[in-house]
């Protein structure tokens, strides 16, 4: 099996499929062999539209079920995949638009597909002349031949987070996508006939796409859906269905079990049984041992073991996974001493998958030895051979091979302990602090709400200055909640903080992963946007929903 074209011509499952589920409909099923029919038939009418194989073709559609069918008729007629975001729940559409148009014409797209209700709101718009809406595809009684695309034929354009800049377009083959699955399911030791998976994350993102669509394609596993809305209204919602479906396989990023954990406290989650999960897969952001900690003790009456917890390290340019904890080991800290001589506590995200090579280096390419700290770069089958962006596609790599991932990090006995973003490093006094060390130690404290700390440091004279964007809980007392930030920072990480900025809720901007875009918020607080804007109110829901 050498592409994705091979895995949906092979489905033949007629009991194992995927499940839809939700709390405003009734669950909907559909087999593998039954997938593999509808999506063949879709494949067809998509041809007859006049597509070529290897044109590019923006995917918008909001619901799983639509999005999982169409995405893979797209994939089997030849054609690229470019996968967008959902709208806002709210507001009009010029941002969105403006959003779309630009990964259209970044990724050369010829036409956008999209559900009949946003075709409704997108047509007058003079931009999108190329709308094609789910009705009008499935209406066609025209049939074309299928593309046949090669291992090393182009499948999907994954348009990354942009948490340090402008989001660009990731170009993965067929072969870069089977090696990957295939990697997951070697390291996650998946057994098709007694694992089952259950994710909310969005099929946008590269955790949601890749684990939990693509993956259970290829290996014909069963998998339910609860839609990323559901879970932003209802986080217990993933805990719950976890119990009622006996699901061993879930991923999330951190924040998600604080929700999780927190929704959780206000229902008898004793009646639940979670003693099946056995991969609890954590990514997407940095891990927080304390967090996981407090999501195993709120959850021990129901079987929950935190032995399942399994950091991972990935990103879109290498497909999704570089790295995987091995199932049942839990979390481990280890520590390591950087190059200014500083030691440096982090999570463990395991050892790199099948065919994957990690080494940390220096700003230099100088490979560095077990336990210092340095750039962490990647080579094997599942990295990329070129991103999009408004210049044109652009070689991922260096000439070697080597993908320079933007973060940093240290080996220990072949694992990999991920430290922060380089670009998100803060030098004061000639030595390195990451901005995500600075945000753990003070996120625990009274009064600030969860994910609403952000640091990053400023010019001064002679060495960046601290500076922290704090969102509130309320409007109590802001002067006290300051000096409580400034004391803490000074007793835990010995660094005095130039300036604490209080914002509205939903200030922080984030990526449609849930990455806090540091960068972004540097840039408006150096333009003095924070003093002269006070936003308004976002609601918990819509301020979850951004997380997503």
């Amino acid at each position: 099996m050498k592409t994705l074209a091979d895995a949906i011509d092979a489905l033949c499952e007629p009991e194992r499929g995927f499940h839809f589920t939700s709390r405003s409909a009734p669950e909907s099923t559909i087999s593998h062999k039954a997938l593999r029919t509808r999506v063949r038939s879709l494949a067809g009418k998509l041809c007859a539209l006049g597509h070529a194989p290897g044109d590019r073709v923006v995917i918008a559609v909001p619901g799983q079920e639509q999005f999982l069918q169409l995405f893979l008729a797209v994939v089997r007629a030849g054609l690229v995949a470019v996968p967008v975001p959902p709208p806002a729940l709210t507001g009009d559409l010029t941002a969105y638009c403006a959003d779309i148009e630009r990964i259209r014409t970044t990724s050369k797209a010829g036409c956008i597909l999209t559900t009949d209700a946003l075709h409704q709101r997108l047509q007058f718009r003079r931009s999108f002349e190329s709308l094609i809406s789910w009705s009008e595809i499935q209406s066609s009684d025209e049939s074309r031949e299928l593309g046949d695309p090669t291992a090393d034929s182009a499948a999907l354009i994954q348009f990354t987070s942009g948490s340090t800049g402008s989001p660009k377009g990731v170009e993965l083959t067929h072969g870069n996508i089977i090696n990957n699955a295939l990697a997951i399911q070697h390291a996650l030791e998946i057994d098709p006939l007694h694992d089952r998976g259950l994710s909310w994350l969005p099929f946008h993102h590269d955790m949601g796409l890749m684990g939990f669509l693509i993956t259970p394609v290829l290996i014909q596993a069963s998998t339910w859906f609860l839609p990323p809305l559901e879970f932003a209204r209802q986080p217990r919602r993933w805990l719950e269905l976890m119990s009622q479906t006996r699901a061993t396989i879930s991923y999330a990023p951190n924040f998600a079990y604080e929700m999780a954990a927190r929704s959780a406290r206000k229902v008898q989650s004793r009646n639940w049984d979670l003693s099946a999960w056995r991969v609890a897969g954590c990514g997407g952001e940095p891990v927080m041992p304390e967090v996981l900690e407090s999501f195993a003790r709120q959850l021990e009456t129901t079987g929950f073991s935190k032995q399942a917890f399994a950091p991972s390290y990935g990103l879109a340019e290498a497909t999704v996974a570089v790295t995987l904890s091995a199932p049942q080991r839990g979390v481990i800290q280890r520590c390591s001493t950087s190059g200014d001589d500083t030691t440096r506590t982090a999570v463990s995200s395991g050892r790199p998958v099948k065919d994957t090579d990690i080494r940390i280096v220096t700003s230099g390419c100088a490979v560095l030895a077990d336990g210092l700290e340095g750039d962490i770069q990647v080579r094997g089958p599942g990295v990329a051979r070129r991103i999009w962006s408004e210049a044109g596609p652009q070689p991922s790599t260096h000439e070697d091979g080597w993908l320079d991932t933007g973060d940093q990090g240290f080996l220990i006995e072949g694992e990999l302990h991920v430290s922060g973003r380089r670009k998100e490093t803060i030098v004061i006094n000639g030595r390195n602090h990451h901005a995500q060390d600075v945000e753990e130690c003070v996120q625990a404290l009274e009064g600030i709400r969860l994910g609403g700390v952000v640091a990053f440091g400023r010019p001064g004279e002679g060495s960046e200055q601290l500076v922290l964007i704090v969102e509130s809980r309320s409007a109590g007392d802001l002067d006290a909640l300051r000096r409580n930030l400034r004391a803490t920072i000074r007793q835990k990480l010995g660094l005095a903080v130039a300036e604490v900025v209080m914002v509205s809720r939903g200030t922080i901007e984030r990526t449609t992963s849930g990455k806090i875009k540091r960068h972004a918020l540097k840039v408006r607080y150096l333009a003095g946007e924070f003093t002269k804007l006070s936003p308004p109110p976002v609601s918990p829901v819509s301020s979850a929903v951004s997380r997503l």
